[in-house]
């Protein structure tokens, strides 16, 4: 519910803001309810004056305003947006599946049993598939699997020499398989944009509580439930006269110097990355009490990997707040994908945690943490219910359409307007039904192009065949320049404009059209001469029409044919 359902506090603070205005005999229809504003819940930030205890920002020249995006799962959902960072997301699950089952079951094989090598090459082929998926995910999770192998080693019974020759064969094989299985695609996949630098600008704490109140909450009753264990094995022992271990020394420095963290962060008006630098700090004691329990309990395990969940979850939440990813707008990408990588572990960890802390707990603190827990997630509750049906109702008739997991049957029976005309869809999910039952492979495509968020690239979307253009404007951004982005727009413009076929045909050489669309969009986009030539082309053999149906015309552009000559 966490991961999927639940939303950030934005829904409720909306809720609050319209009973408010009600109460002041202002009359606000829930329909007025936003589901955009929630995706932006980190305010745009403009100035930034840096503290002196920041000189890495001092020298620098900062001219750009901080826009950001704080989208969570279910706001995704509500678009239907085939996007990476959505595709990732049960392959992420996936990992931490995984990383869970070779955590407990190394503890119980060893490390002789061919299953637990099995299960390290599985891990690294998760693992490995972010890269290819959505790569912002890939060092999060790579990160999180070194830790996986390490904690299970420093479960394991047996010298310490062979547990560290073991852990690093199984940490090798793992990155190793993560890499060399997606070989194609590293092959073939050209990577910019991979450095760091700093950013200035900072989350405001109270917008950070905001979008991450209910996880952040279920994670304090992980806390509460794991640090008692933690007290007993390191301060309890200050007390006594026989010296501390060495081990719980280094453990006793670690904490003493992410508490003089979170101090710097505090002191450097970095509240946001103060509260989160006492919050890991918290977690990371726990998480090493469980490894170091002379106890093996039975929520040991599991209390581990969850901290190690949220150890890299509030990880996240600092490393944002100093850094962003080189060349970023503003930091909005570096926020955008990182706080979704960090949703998905708050919503692993806190789950658990809740469970946890309700079984720690007794009494009166367990009915008062269920209270206080219950009160927030009816907040993260009310997006979902105030913004399903405001979406629903504002994605062109939709709302007309059965319910049902087909993302494309609302297309059967809607309107669509473009530049004031309408467009029966039914004609178009005719064509998509066709293309996707009748072509192999990943042959190009050229349909209409225009702005985003309107019905161009219709077909490339709903088909996933490549058309000459898609969203311009991500298009823009990936390729680091306009000028191929506005010659491809000149020429799809070109190609259904020009009356004057030979042209065209040089045009669909180039760019490799093997099937061009004319539809309703098409019509109204483009010049009547224009359209009519594919016609006269089909007659002079250069293309075939395959496809007449309900308003829409697919031509197949043929490999080879005659040159344009004009018909008499």
């Amino acid at each position: 519910v966490m991961a999927t359902v639940a939303a950030n506090l934005d829904g409720a603070v909306q809720l609050g803001q319209m009973l408010v205005s009600r109460a002041q005999g202002i009359a606000v229809p829930l329909s007025d309810f936003s589901y955009w504003r929630s995706s932006r819940a980190i305010p745009i930030l403009d100035d930034f004056t840096p503290s002196r205890l920041t000189p890495w920002l001092e020298s620098r020249d900062w001219t750009e305003s901080g826009y950001h995006i704080t989208e969570f799962p279910l706001f995704t959902f509500l678009f239907a947006d085939l996007h990476a960072h959505m595709m990732a997301m049960p392959f992420a699950a996936l990992a931490l599946a995984i990383g869970f089952a070779l955590l407990t079951g190394t503890a119980a094989a060893g490390w002789r049993q061919f299953r637990v090598w099995a299960t390290a090459m599985l891990l690294g082929l998760a693992v490995g598939s972010l890269w290819a998926i959505n790569s912002w995910d890939y060092p999060a999770y790579a990160l999180l699997m070194v830790g996986v192998v390490g904690a299970a080693v420093v479960l394991l019974p047996g010298a310490p020499r062979t547990r560290i020759a073991f852990g690093v064969g199984l940490t090798a094989l793992a990155l190793a398989v993560s890499y060399w299985a997606f070989m194609p695609f590293h092959n073939a996949t050209e990577t910019f944009g991979v450095g760091l630098e700093p950013t200035r600008w900072r989350t405001p704490l109270s917008n950070y509580l905001l979008i991450h109140a209910l996880p952040l909450l279920a994670s304090a009753a992980l806390l509460a439930a794991t640090l008692p264990g933690a007290y007993r094995l390191l301060v309890s022992r200050l007390w006594r006269t026989a010296p501390l271990p060495v081990v719980r020394q280094w453990l006793l420095l670690a904490v003493q110097l992410g508490l003089l963290l979170a101090i710097y962060c505090w002191a450097a008006d970095f509240a946001t990355a103060g509260l989160l630098a006492i919050l890991l700090t918290l977690t990371g004691w726990a998480w090493a009490a469980a490894l170091l329990a002379t106890d093996d309990y039975p929520a040991r395990r599991s209390d581990v990997m969850a901290l190690m969940m949220l150890a890299l979850a509030l990880g996240i939440g600092i490393g944002v707040e100093f850094v962003r990813v080189e060349g970023d707008i503003g930091r909005m990408n570096t926020v955008f994908k990182y706080y979704l990588v960090a949703w998905l572990l708050f919503a692993g960890a806190g789950g658990y945690g809740l469970w946890r802390g309700w079984m720690a707990a007794g009494g009166a603190l367990r009915w008062g943490m269920a209270g206080v827990v219950g009160i927030v997630a009816a907040g993260a509750l009310v997006y979902p219910a105030l913004a399903t049906p405001v979406r629903i109702a504002d994605n062109d008739d939709a709302a007309a359409a059965p319910l049902t997991l087909d993302g494309a049957a609302w297309m059967s029976d809607t309107v669509h307007w473009e530049r004031d005309q309408p467009i029966a869809v039914r004609g178009d999910a005719a064509a998509i039904r066709w293309l996707q039952d009748n072509v192999a492979g990943a042959p190009a495509i050229l349909e209409a192009h225009g702005d985003g968020y309107r019905w161009n690239g219709r077909i490339a979307a709903f088909t996933g065949l490549p058309t000459v253009l898609g969203w311009p404007w991500h298009q823009t951004q990936q390729r680091g320049s306009g000028e191929l982005i506005s010659a491809r727009a000149a020429a799809v413009s070109q190609l259904y404009n020009t009356p004057d076929g030979a042209a065209a045909r040089i045009l669909l050489d180039k760019y490799g059209v093997a099937y061009i669309i004319v539809g309703e969009l098409e019509r109204i986009y483009y010049d009547a001469a224009g359209i009519a030539k594919f016609d006269a082309m089909a007659a002079a053999g250069i293309i075939r029409l395959v496809y007449d149906r309900a308003g829409v015309q697919i031509y197949q552009v043929i490999t080879g044919g005659d040159q344009w000559t004009p018909p008499n």
